[in-house]
């Protein structure tokens, strides 16, 4: 097949470790790939890249356009993962399942966590300001905690779940709205980027270098809302992959950040992704089985 390109090179400051010092470079030089004619799946709303760094892979790039409203979201947060993908396949065209939210050592869900209305876990965890509602009708929404300011309907004030009051009440509004909800770490948040290449890793207990997931919620110049999963297979530390992702979309491909949030790979790296009448593609491959996934986030098309 003959393959396409799309190259863009930008001048950034971006920050690159070498050996235990991080040197900053002011280029950063991505090409986005369509993978083959066959990038653009379900009607064009989903639309796969590979991601090139100075011609060396990095990644992948999926798109949800969220315009005609097919594309939906989905979140289990607990129980037998390979059973309740395999279920929920049977009624739904799924696109992407990929390993979702923190859990400990037990499986248990890290932070706030809620399904179908359900609270699998009740404490807020006060290390990761995201916060990630997950609607019934596949929507999803995000607010960062440490802002407050958390607004849902049937309230006429904004909550703060770092209340306990207001968090009891989040949770009754869950339960009523049949929400699914849970927390991980916010990247960037109405165009601004929160983490920091160099401090994030000098501050960090133990800073690592591995692969990383990001999703992003952007908007385009006439406000069309597209869903977005980098998958970058190139170990790096976070602050570096995220604010490299960060200005990628930014500057790159000119969308305005809504919310960039961390999704953990970790010893659950669990991820596939089929295409038009269901055949798995090798769009976007983990390196565990779904037997290893704890919890899953699922886009799907209806």
């Amino acid at each position: 097949m003959k393959f396409l390109a799309w190259i863009f090179s930008i001048s950034l400051f971006s920050a690159v470790s070498v050996g235990n010092q991080m040197r900053p470079t002011n280029s950063m030089d991505w090409e986005s790939r369509p993978l083959s004619c066959l990038s653009s799946y379900r009607n064009g709303q989903v639309k796969t890249s590979s991601l090139y760094e100075s011609g060396e892979f990095i990644g992948m790039e999926v798109v949800f356009a969220r315009r005609y409203g097919h594309v939906k979201a989905k979140y289990f947060a607990t129980g037998d993962m390979p059973n309740r993908l395999y279920e929920f396949r049977k009624e739904k065209d799924v696109i992407l399942a990929c390993s979702g939210a923190f859990t400990d050592l037990n499986g248990t869900p890290v932070g706030l966590t809620i399904e179908a209305g359900v609270p699998k876990n009740r404490v807020l965890d006060h290390t990761m300001d995201g916060l990630v509602i997950v609607y019934p009708n596949g929507g999803i929404a995000v607010s960062d905690l440490d802002k407050g300011g958390l607004q849902v309907g049937g309230f006429d004030r904004l909550l703060n779940l770092r209340n306990s009051q207001d968090l009891s009440a989040f949770t009754d509004w869950a339960w009523r709205e049949n929400a699914t909800v849970f927390q991980t770490q916010l990247l960037a948040y109405k165009t601004e980027l929160q983490i920091n290449a160099y401090t994030s890793r000098v501050n960090a207990q133990n800073p690592y270098e591995a692969s990383r997931r990001f999703l992003f919620i952007c908007k385009d110049k006439v406000g069309d809302v597209s869903h977005m999963v980098l998958d970058l297979r190139l170990p790096m530390y976070l602050g570096e992959a995220a604010e490299k992702c960060f200005k990628y979309v930014r500057d790159v491909k000119g969308l305005e950040v809504v919310a960039m949030l961390n999704l953990d790979p970790g010893m659950h790296d669990y991820a596939e992704m089929w295409g038009d009448y269901g055949y798995l593609t090798d769009c976007m491959k983990g390196t565990k089985p779904v037997s290893a996934a704890t919890n899953l986030l699922l886009y799907y098309y209806e």
